[in-house]
């Protein structure tokens, strides 16, 4: 039947009840109507009014007052012409009125199946696919650049590469806008390719590494605005890490040393080594510089903390801590060289005071051991050191977990979420406002997540393949990741 139960309804049979103006209370109807007669009701009535406590019983047993041989009369002279005016009547009533409690259930459920399937298939405004792998993304400060880098492992080659090394393939240093436009690209060709990328905050400056052919590391240098690459600098050995400062006035990379560069104007300087532990097989696999770039701290595989002191191109000795057991697997400096953080295989995350540290390498100011939690892979802090993010990985899923150094317990978390994979990289912007995360390690697919400072999941993304980086801008204004399945993502925080 075409016409529903609830408040239209209700109100127009009022209105052609009304015509009727003997109304008061009286005997029960339903004794004066024959069943035919009944049924029909029963289908006006609709499942709402059904128990007798609805519209009809209520205005036919309370308000009408009549004999039975009146009430049947009146019944039957408001329903025959019901069919004919009810259209009318309906049309006269707005769409805006309260909707019944049924109404408002189903539109709760609703809008919460459509918020749900909103947060689980964000949409990127754009992605590119440079095929191969996306091991490293990097964001301008104000997001409107992104970078980005591809390389090829076969991971299931048992062969040893010096002697059965991988086909050559096409890898390359890319830039777009915020608008999904390609600035420019660096491609080459190689066995392996580009393993870390890095952004100037201001996005003057653009840099990358990696291992190329032949078992030869390299580190490149670039002018942001014409991609004109003004570093070149060939080594035996595996970048593993780059990273610039804030205006791009200097760049670190980590391999078996860390490699310091110097630029003035557009020219950069021959580098200043510092070498590794003297530890066999370590080397340096990770490293970040403070925005002014007077602070740069590196973790080695052997676990080994280091900290240096540049001022003005002039670097101090290395101020280096061991923790018991394990290696590291990430670091990140504060903007304003507060303070550092670090990831360790032990599963612990470790921040450290930068002055104190240099004072006297005492170790960290505190360790967040979390239970069930090993391999903590990505850490990243807020430009003042207020806020520290840490992924974990918690059997096949992954953690997520925000500290604050402000807390009176820093190492108890404000917060932890699961994700669906165990767990690779994890970013902030600026001021914590929202904490990135991306997962997929040792797993066939992967996922992007945005998380507010709360601990609420703002959105996420599936994708194909394993998912490594994930970078939020230091305004908050665009986030670039990357994936295994050759793509490089642009995600607007706030979705449209």
């Amino acid at each position: 039947m075409w016409m529903a139960a609830g408040w239209r309804g209700e109100l127009a049979l009022g209105a052609l009840a009304s015509r009727h103006s003997r109304m008061a209370d009286g005997a029960g109807w339903e004794s004066v109507c024959t069943r035919s007669e009944l049924k029909a009701i029963d289908r006006l009535r609709g499942p709402r009014l059904t128990d007798g406590s609805g519209f009809i019983c209520i205005r036919l047993k309370r308000l009408f007052k009549l004999s039975k041989s009146q009430l049947r009369q009146t019944m039957l002279s408001v329903f025959r012409p019901f069919f004919l005016d009810i259209r009318q009547v309906w049309a006269q009533f707005p769409t805006d009125m309260p909707k019944t409690k049924a109404a408002k259930t189903k539109a709760a459920k609703t809008k919460a199946a459509k918020a749900k399937a909103a947060i689980n298939a964000a949409k990127p405004a754009w992605n590119k696919n440079i095929s191969l792998m996306v091991n490293s993304v990097d964001i301008s400060g104000n997001g409107q650049l992104v970078i980005g880098g591809n390389y090829f492992h076969d991971y299931s080659q048992t062969a040893n590469p010096a002697t059965a090394p991988a086909p050559l393939s096409t890898v390359g240093v890319y830039l777009w806008n915020a608008q999904g436009t390609l600035l420019w690209k660096d491609e080459f060709q190689s066995t392996e390719g580009i393993r870390s990328v890095a952004l100037s905050r201001d996005g003057t400056w653009a840099a990358g590494g990696g291992w190329g052919s032949n078992r030869s590391g390299f580190i490149y240098a670039y002018d942001a605005a014409t991609g004109n690459q003004r570093l070149t600098y060939n080594f035996h050995g595996m970048v593993l890490q780059v990273a610039l400062s804030g205006d791009g006035s200097y760049l670190v990379a980590a391999a078996d040393s860390i490699y310091f560069f110097k630029r003035t104007a557009s020219n950069w300087s021959a580098p200043q080594i510092i070498a590794g532990s003297n530890v066999p097989n370590d080397d340096y696999v990770s490293v970040d510089i403070s925005d002014d770039g007077r602070w740069i701290v590196a973790g080695t595989y052997q676990g080994f903390i280091l900290l240096i002191q540049n001022n003005n191109g002039v670097l101090s000795a290395p101020v280096s801590w061991k923790q018991p057991t394990g290696h590291f697997h990430w670091v990140a400096m504060a903007a304003d060289g507060s303070g550092f953080v670090a990831g360790a295989s032990s599963g612990n995350a470790l921040y450290f005071n930068t002055a104190a540290f240099f004072a006297g390498p005492t170790g960290p100011a505190w360790t967040a051991s979390l239970a069930g939690c090993d391999r903590c892979s990505c850490v990243a802090i807020s430009d003042d050191g207020s806020l520290i993010s840490a992924v974990f990985n918690a059997g096949a899923a992954g953690k997520v977990f925000l500290f604050s150094n402000q807390s009176s317990t820093p190492s108890t978390p404000l917060w932890s979420k699961t994700t669906k994979h165990s767990s690779n990289s994890t970013s902030l912007d600026s001021t914590g406002q929202f904490v990135t995360v991306a997962d997929g390690y040792q797993t066939p697919a992967g996922a992007f997540y945005l998380y507010d400072n709360a601990g609420h999941l703002k959105w996420s993304h599936d994708t194909t393949k394993m998912s490594w980086p994930m970078k939020i801008s230091s305004n908050a204004a665009g986030i670039a990741a990357g994936s295994d399945d050759g793509n490089v993502y642009y995600f607007l925080p706030v979705q449209p």
